[in-house]
């Protein structure tokens, strides 16, 4: 007999049964099988064995070193001097995955290193976001919850794997920000300082349902019928639940039943109270393939449904009711899997750092005081960056520059929306912009004549002739900045026509020449009789006297 597998002193690894295969011997009609432990096959575990090949049933084979022979058979007898084939059972490595952070759980942007025990080598995959897809150790940066698997081979040349998924959390939406400007040596108003805003992250998740049929035709809610269970996660604080929905697609009723008919029941742990029944929106057609939605995934949704969610998580089982019997049997058959849809929103709120990535945290919430601690008084002029994070209970935003600022020079400069010179009486917008200081800033102009208000840091001057004005800011701290500008007004030009008046018969054939002067650009009105209504010299021929 010619053996195929495994031949003699090879080495396999230990797996969930394997096959003794051998070439067939011309004439056998069956095969002795003999195998144990040892160097010799003394051991008779199949007679009369059909085909070529014999399965070592799951889990009968320890590790180390084996024999079997096979003694081929006929009517005439069977041939007992094939010789012993050796071969050892090597164990696969046991695998591993630790991960550090030791909660395989990172924010948006960061990275978790994954280390791998239990073999020699290893190989990772997917290669998407690793530093590298070989070694014990790799460094992991998805953007999105992965899952990675890691195949280690021993020194005997088994191999096996094990896979860990990371759960990846979106950060939160960075903080608008203002600063703040203290007067040398003043102090910081209760409720003022630096500010930061922060607003929820809105999240969806779903999660895919295993389900089977009812098996009974209950009439009354919640009913003993199980079609599924799932498990709800616990959620972290500052969760609110907006919305959640099941839909279960593609379920079939056997006529007459409607699928407005079967209530479903939700009851476990992952649910507050266990004796609601819903009803759901039936979509499709009756009696066949219709979807069954309760509840809903939008901000504005009061379904009882997202309301029971318990929090902090657990199982949830799906119970199966009718409340009416058309049939013997239950009205309806379900699909293999059904979806669990829930909307939910993590609250964040202002951490205060002094670096814009790490750094130490130095305050929270808003509005922040930076005095006494980290700054011990307002003694010394200068700038202090700070750095504003939303910090939900997960992760913390991109940071964002806020500045705290003691005795920083008051400075005011002006504009207006004119722009060269206009006529006078037209509306022209003043402004004065402050930088530096401190808060609150008073505002005066000079002359009043010509505008809307002295006292405010945009009036409107409507000014006759070409006027400076100039604005006094004051400052929290006393401190006084000038600035003025210029508002120019153009003369309304002098304008002449020649000849001044003129005059011919009614019925008198020719035209009147017409000359102004004294502007750059010449409308005339009325245009009637006129050759043209625009330029310096014009023809009149009018019917009547006219102006």
């Amino acid at each position: 007999v010619s053996i195929t597998s495994p031949l003699n002193n090879a080495a396999v690894c230990y797996k969930t049964g394997f096959d003794l295969t051998w070439a067939a011997s011309f004439g056998a009609t069956g095969y002795d099988v003999y195998l144990n432990a040892g160097a010799t096959a003394t051991t008779l575990v199949s007679t009369n064995q059909n085909g070529t090949s014999y399965t070592i049933p799951i889990n009968t084979l320890s590790p180390g070193q084996y024999a079997w022979r096979i003694a081929p058979k006929n009517a005439i007898g069977t041939n007992t001097t094939c010789s012993n084939n050796l071969f050892t059972i090597n164990i696969p490595p046991a695998i591993s995955i630790s991960t550090n952070p030791v909660v395989p759980t990172i924010c948006n942007g960061s990275s978790i290193t994954l280390t791998a025990s239990g073999a020699t080598t290893y190989t990772w995959s997917p290669a998407t976001a690793l530093n590298t897809t070989t070694g014990f150790s790799v460094i992991a940066s998805p953007t999105s919850t992965s899952v990675y698997t890691v195949t280690g081979e021993n020194v005997s040349g088994c191999a096996s794997s094990a896979s860990k998924s990371i759960t990846v959390n979106a950060l939160p939406t960075a903080p608008t920000t203002t600063g703040y400007s203290l007067c040398q040596g003043g102090t910081v108003p209760a409720g003022q300082g630096l500010t930061a805003s922060c607003s929820s992250s809105l999240f969806t998740n779903s999660i895919s349902i295993p389900l089977s049929n009812p098996q009974t035709n209950e009439g009354s809610c919640p009913g003993n019928n199980t079609i599924g269970t799932f498990t709800l996660p616990p959620f972290p604080a500052g969760t609110t639940i907006l919305g959640a929905r099941l839909t279960i697609g593609g379920i079939t009723f056997a006529a007459p039943s409607r699928g407005d008919e079967i209530r479903l029941n939700f009851s476990g742990t992952g649910i507050n109270v266990n004796n609601t029944c819903f009803q759901g929106i039936i979509t499709g057609t009756t009696p066949t393939n219709v979807t069954w939605i309760t509840g809903t995934q939008s901000a504005v949704d009061t379904a009882t449904l997202a309301n029971l969610i318990n929090l902090s998580g657990g199982t949830v089982t799906i119970k199966y009711s009718e409340t009416v019997s058309n049939i013997a049997l239950p009205d309806a058959t379900f699909p293999a899997t059904g979806t669990f849809t829930y909307l939910y929103t993590l609250s964040s709120s202002p951490k205060w750092y002094d670096a814009p990535t790490g750094g130490n945290l130095v305050g929270s919430g808003s509005p922040f005081n930076p005095i006494p601690s980290p700054i011990p008084n307002s003694n010394t002029a200068g700038t202090t960056p700070f750095y504003a994070r939303c910090a939900s209970s997960l992760c913390e935003s991109p940071s964002v520059l806020t500045n705290f600022v003691i005795g920083q020079p008051l400075v005011v400069n002006t504009t207006q929306s004119a722009t060269g010179s206009i006529c006078g009486g037209v509306n022209n917008q003043l402004n004065a912009v402050v930088t530096g200081g401190s808060p609150a800033y008073s505002y005066s102009w000079l002359p009043t004549s010509g505008l809307s208000n002295s006292s405010i840091s945009n009036p409107i001057a409507t000014a006759s002739s070409t006027t400076t004005y100039t604005v006094t800011v004051t400052d929290g701290c006393n401190n006084t900045s000038t600035s003025s500008i210029t508002v120019t007004i153009t003369s309304a030009p002098n304008v002449q026509v020649s000849p001044a008046t003129a005059g011919r018969c009614v019925s008198g054939a020719g035209t009147i020449t017409l000359t102004a002067s004294g502007a750059n650009t010449y409308s005339w009105l009325p245009a009637t009789g006129l050759n043209s209504a625009a330029g310096s010299t014009v023809l009149a021929n009018p019917s009547l006297s006219t102006v």
